[in-house]
């Protein structure tokens, strides 16, 4: 099998499909009311999201990743030592420690 290859943010393109990305979670911001609180705390500032199998989509001229019934998602806390270069979204590549 081969290794897993990551796109970093900067060159993600609109309809682009089976995406792998690492993001950092820069800011938590809740879009109105919600029922179920139980999972709204999963991602956190700070956190550390992989990302497989998602697509972009475009929404009123912004991109989004889309989360569905394919995707895979792993949170990991950031390690103190992960450099994030001017607090961009994505890893810019640097190791995370595993083993791909």
């Amino acid at each position: 099998m081969s290794p897993i290859s990551y796109t970093p943010v900067e060159e993600l393109k609109p309809d682009q499909h089976q995406v792998n990305l690492k993001v950092k979670v820069i800011a938590q911001i809740i879009l109105g009311e919600v029922d179920d609180y139980s999972q709204i705390n999963i991602l956190q500032p700070n956190a550390m999201v992989i990302i497989h199998n998602a697509r972009v989509e475009m929404y009123r001229g912004f991109m989004r990743i889309v989360a569905d019934q394919n995707i895979n998602a792993e949170i990991k806390p950031v390690k103190d030592n992960w450099i994030m270069i001017n607090d961009i979204e994505d890893d810019g590549g640097i190791d995370d420690g595993e083993k791909n």
